[in-house]
């Protein structure tokens, strides 16, 4: 926006990534609006697949309020695996492993939801994790040349158990 907006746009972009936000920043700019903030919503890590849904139309009537004919957004993202973007960008390119989308909407009409996804879906995925546990299973069991007898350690780090192989403490 070239002008200071009549309240705060961080409500209305709160609404469209889903959560609440940590206000950064928000102030006039090179003669644009400027909001930043960040928020962390850990549901949308599913397994090794993210999936992320923006509802920009609450924001879109805010600004169409405001006297906003256009809206230009950018997406950037350090994507693993396949990676698409339900309604495509003017503009997409890939530098040093992020990926960027970058375009513009009309605020003539109503905006559908966009949707961001990433990652390796459970097929993808097997095909590492069961090659893993496998090798991990084969050398963690394995007693290929072991001299000393082995003990077995297990721990709960308040998120993961750990399983390790260490070797008794000599008194040598």
């Amino acid at each position: 926006m070239d002008r200071t907006p009549q309240t705060s746009l961080l409500p209305d972009i709160e609404k469209v990534v889903g959560c609440h936000a940590r206000l950064i920043q928000e102030q006039q700019y090179d003669g644009d609006w400027y909001v930043a903030g960040d928020c962390i919503r850990p549901d949308l890590a599913q397994r090794a697949e993210v999936h992320v849904e923006f509802a920009p139309e609450t924001l879109a009537a805010r600004l169409r309020r405001e006297g906003m004919a256009e809206l230009f957004y950018s997406i950037s993202h350090a994507p693993a695996g396949p990676s698409s973007l339900s309604i495509p960008a003017k503009f997409h390119w890939m530098i040093e492993g992020m990926e960027y989308d970058v375009g513009s909407w009309d605020l003539s009409s109503e905006l559908l939801p966009l949707k961001l996804k990433y990652g390796f879906g459970l097929a993808e995925a097997s095909r590492f994790y069961i090659p893993g546990f496998l090798f991990s299973l084969g050398y963690l069991c394995w007693p290929g040349g072991r001299r000393k007898p082995m003990r077995w350690r297990i721990g709960w780090d308040g998120r993961y158990w750990l399983l390790a192989r260490t070797r008794p403490r000599s008194c040598a």
